[in-house]
C-alpha cells in the first residue's frame, strides 16, 4: 500500500476517476511487466452503484478499459491489453485504482482492496502483505456537482460515410480540422476544467495515415498535443485544464495532418462519458459526460459532417524528348 493512498473522505454519487487505492510495486530481479488486475469491492454499497472501475500509472494514464461488471465475489478484472505497466528492474513504481460512481450510490461507504497475489497478472512472480486494502469513503448524494453535457458540431467534411466511388476531400500532406466538439455546463452549478480527450478513429484509415493531432480552444489555442493515434485511439492530454464558464458551452476542434492512406477514410468519435476528463472546479470532483440535451445518458457522439476521406493521386509519365 502507497503511504500516499487517498485518505478516508466523502465521495460524492454521479463522480467520476475517485482514488480508492493507490500501490507500489518494485521490481527486484528483473524488468516486469503487469498485465492486469482483479479488483474486490468492500464496504456496505451494491455492485450497481459502482459504474466504473479503472487503473491508472504513475504519470496518469489509464491501462485497459474501464470496467462495471463485478462477479457474485465483488470482484472485477482489468486486462492492460497491449498497453502493460512496465517496471525496470530495481525500480519502484505505483498504480491507482479508481472508482465511477452512479447517481443512486447517494449513501453507505466503499473501498478497493487487492485480495491476493494472484489477482496481480504479471510475467514475474509476486510477493506482498495481501490483502492490499485502502481506506473506507463513505457516499452522499451529488445534487450540488456541476453537470457537463457534450455535443456534435459540424466539422466541415461529407455528410455520409464516403464509398469507393465517393471523391475524396483531404490532400495527402494537408492539415486539416477533423472535428468539433461542444462542451456544454448547463446546470449553472460551478466552471468546469476539461484536461484530456481520448478519440476513436473510425474508419478504414490507418494509424500511420493521419499525425500530429492538436486540440484547439475557439481562439485557435492549441490546448494539447499528440503525434499518433495507437489501435484507432488518440488521447489528449492538456498542458493545463480548459475552463468553460457555468451555464455556458465552448466548442474544441480536433487538428491533424494527413500523412497516408490514399482511398481511406475516417470520422472521429467521443464513444465513452469516461473518454473526456472533467472536474467541477468548485467540489474537485471529476464528473461524467452525458449526452447533449440529457442529464443522465451518454451516447458516442460523431461531428456532423465528420467524414473524411484521402484523395487519390496521379502519376504521369512522359518520354523524354531523346528517347
Amino acid at each position: 500500500l502507497a503511504a500516499d493512498t487517498a485518505a478516508a473522505s466523502t465521495i460524492a454519487a454521479g463522480t467520476v476517476y475517485n482514488n480508492m487505492l493507490k500501490v507500489t510495486v518494485t521490481a527486484t530481479n528483473g524488468d516486469v511487466k503487469l498485465k492486469g488486475v482483479t479488483v474486490t469491492r468492500t464496504g456496505l454499497v451494491t455492485n450497481a452503484n459502482i459504474s466504473g472501475v479503472s487503473v491508472w500509472d504513475s504519470a496518469g494514464n489509464r491501462h485497459g478499459d474501464v470496467m462495471s461488471s463485478f462477479s457474485s465475489d465483488n470482484k472485477v478484472t482489468i486486462g492492460f491489453g497491449t498497453y502493460p505497466i512496465v517496471v525496470a528492474k530495481g525500480q519502484t513504481t505505483s498504480f491507482t485504482v479508481a472508482f465511477n460512481l452512479a447517481t443512486t450510490a447517494t449513501s453507505g461507504t466503499v473501498g478497493a482492496s487487492i485480495a491476493s497475489a494472484a489477482d496481480v497478472q504479471t510475467d514475474g512472480t509476486v510477493s506482498g502483505s495481501f490483502p492490499v486494502s485502502g481506506n473506507t469513503m463513505s457516499l452522499v448524494s451529488g445534487g450540488s456537482v456541476a453537470d457537463v453535457q457534450l455535443g456534435s458540431v459540424s466539422a466541415g467534411g461529407l455528410s455520409t460515410e464516403p464509398g469507393s466511388s465517393t471523391a475524396g476531400n483531404l490532400e495527402i500532406g494537408q492539415t486539416q480540422e477533423i472535428s468539433k466538439f461542444k462542451f456544454i455546463q448547463d446546470d449553472g452549478d460551478s466552471d468546469i476544467q476539461v484536461s484530456k480527450i481520448t478519440f476513436y478513429v473510425q474508419g478504414t484509415a490507418k494509424d500511420e495515415d493521419l499525425k500530429n493531432f492538436e486540440v484547439l480552444a475557439p481562439d485557435n489555442t492549441v490546448l494539447g498535443r499528440t503525434e499518433m493515434m495507437s489501435d484507432r485511439y488518440v488521447t489528449v492530454n492538456f498542458d493545463k485544464p480548459y475552463t468553460v464558464p457555468k451555464s455556458t458551452n465552448r466548442v474544441l476542434t480536433l487538428r491533424a495532418t494527413v500523412a497516408d492512406g490514399s482511398g481511406n477514410w475516417f470520422r472521429i468519435q467521443v464513444q465513452n462519458d469516461y473518454d473526456v476528463m472533467v472536474k467541477d472546479t468548485s467540489t474537485g470532483y471529476f464528473i461524467g459526460a452525458t449526452s447533449e440535451g440529457s442529464t443522465t445518458s451518454f451516447s458516442a457522439v460523431s461531428s456532423s459532417a465528420g467524414y473524411f476521406k484521402m484523395k487519390s493521386g496521379t502519376v504521369t509519365v512522359s518520354k523524354t524528348t531523346d528517347s
